[in-house]
C-alpha cells in the first residue's frame, strides 16, 4: 500500500496484517480530508494494530501508538477517533506503547525502577489512555475470597452518551482485562449541579453554543 511505511512504524521485515493495513488505510484518507490534522497524524503513526471480539455482534480496535507521542495524539484524539469509528463501524481505542520493569530484575541491590515503569503505573496509566476524554468520578477496587479483583470506576451519566455508541463501555471493559488480566467494572452516576440557577442555566447556555 503506498504511504503504509509513513503510517506504520513497524518493523519491514514484519508483515503488516490485514487489520494494520486497513487501519493504515484509513489514516490516509483522514489526512487528505482533514488538513487540519494531517502534520500532527503522519508524526504520530502508530505501532500495531489488534481486533478483539467483544461479543457476538461486536469487535474493537486497539491501536498501539509510541509512548513518547502520546502528548501529541491527545490534541488531535477528539477528532480523529470519531471519524476512525465512523469510517470502521467499531470502537477504536488507543493506547501508548509502555514497558514494565520487574523489580526482581535489579543488577545492583541499589538499583532503583522509574515508578513510571513500575506494574501499577503502567496498569493505571493504560486505563488513562482507555478512557480518555473522560475523567473518572470515583474509582474502587474489590477484591475477592479466591484472591482475584474487581476494579469498579464510576463517570457522569453524560459520560453514558459518549459511551454508548459502538459499544465502547463493553469494548474498554474486555480489552483492559485482556491487557492487565484485571476485571474492569465501569458504571455512572447522576451528579447534581450545585451552582446557583441563573449560573447554572448560563453555563448550559454556553455548552449549547459551544456544540
Amino acid at each position: 500500500m503506498i504511504g503504509l511505511e509513513k503510517i506504520l512504524r513497524k518493523d519491514k521485515s514484519i508483515k503488516p496484517t490485514i487489520i494494520e493495513e486497513e487501519v493504515a488505510k484509513q489514516l490516509i484518507n483522514i489526512q487528505i480530508q482533514t488538513p487540519l490534522i494531517k502534520e500532527t497524524l503522519q508524526a504520530i503513526g502508530f505501532i500495531s494494530a489488534t481486533q478483539y471480539k467483544i461479543n457476538d455482534k461486536t469487535t474493537a480496535i486497539l491501536i498501539t501508538i509510541p509512548q513518547p507521542l502520546l502528548s501529541k495524539y491527545l490534541t488531535i484524539a477528539k477528532i480523529l477517533i470519531p471519524k476512525l469509528e465512523e469510517q470502521l463501524h467499531c470502537p477504536i481505542l488507543v493506547i501508548a506503547k509502555r514497558k514494565i520493569i520487574s523489580r526482581h530484575i535489579k543488577v545492583k541491590r541499589t538499583q532503583t525502577i522509574p515508578r513510571s515503569r513500575t506494574l501499577t503505573a503502567v496498569h493505571k496509566a493504560i486505563l488513562n489512555d482507555l478512557i480518555y476524554p473522560l475523567t473518572i468520578l470515583d474509582k474502587r477496587e474489590r477484591v475477592k475470597a479466591d484472591g482475584s479483583s474487581v476494579h469498579k470506576i464510576c463517570f457522569t451519566d453524560k459520560a453514558g452518551a459518549i459511551l454508548a455508541s459502538y459499544d465502547k463501555k463493553q469494548a474498554i471493559e474486555h480489552i483492559y482485562k485482556a491487557l492487565t488480566c484485571k476485571s474492569l467494572v465501569i458504571d455512572f452516576v447522576h451528579v447534581e449541579s450545585k451552582l446557583p440557577k441563573k449560573k447554572k442555566e448560563k453555563e448550559e447556555s454556553k455548552e449549547e453554543a459551544q456544540n
